[in-house]
């Protein structure tokens, strides 16, 4: 794993460029290379465990998840996989919802990027049937309705979804556990707040002792989109 950190200077949101500081403070100046994963400071290892995590781009070997080997059975312990990238977006899915079907799963939802739910819109064209974005929708965005072996599933686009993949989901089989609330004041001291010393202003720290869980991989997939 490379050392070292930088701040970022300006965002090109469009191309999805980012300009740093100084490549030269990471891993002694060997800057940042094709495959290189990128962190926000601190949080390298810190984060909840989600998707990627739980449902990865390949079979996951012997190393331990959770104190779990998932390798005696990688995918009832580690998920679905199924490469869709020479398909079309549709057959894609529709495959990816007949491999958890075949498995036993009763998929609910896909979740997917801004750019691949306009493409599967696209692609669906007049057999797009729409659901009403509802008051209890769970990413607050409309959605459409896309017809599988095991009956239907909701499509919802999701900000935080990368391009080119998407997850099929049995949504009852996961969990967000915590221990309190999700997000808590932190006031192990009895303060709720705390005067900064050296400027004019107050602190409010929070914490979060949580983690996302599934009761069954099995019966989720990953679906690598086509390009």
């Amino acid at each position: 794993m490379k050392s070292g950190s930088v701040t970022i200077t300006a965002i090109n949101r469009n191309s999805g460029t980012l300009t740093v500081d100084a490549l030269s403070a990471i891993d002694g100046g060997s800057g940042v290379a094709a495959d290189d994963y990128i962190y926000q400071y601190g949080d390298y290892d810190g984060a909840i465990s989600g998707l990627a995590a739980w449902l990865p781009s390949s079979a996951p070997g012997a190393t331990s998840f959770f104190g779990v080997d998932r390798s005696v059975d990688t995918t009832r312990l580690g998920g679905q996989r199924y490469d869709g990238s020479s398909d079309t977006i549709i057959e894609a899915l529709i495959e990816g919802m007949a491999l958890v079907g075949r498995e036993g799963g009763s998929p609910s939802h896909i979740f997917l990027s801004f750019a691949e739910f306009v493409k599967l819109e696209k692609a669906l064209g007049a057999q797009i049937k729409r659901e009403v974005q509802r008051k209890d929708s769970i990413s607050g965005y409309a959605s459409l309705e896309m017809i599988g072996p095991s009956g239907s599933c909701e499509v919802i686009p999701d900000k935080d979804c990368p391009d080119s993949v998407a997850y099929i989901l049995q949504m009852d089989t996961w969990t967000l556990a915590s221990i309190g609330e999700v997000v808590q004041l932190t006031q192990l001291d009895g303060n709720r707040v705390l005067r900064q010393a050296s400027d004019d202003g107050i602190e409010v720290r929070v914490h979060s002792y949580a983690n996302l869980g599934c009761g069954g991989p099995g019966w989720n997939c990953r679906v690598t989109l086509p390009s």
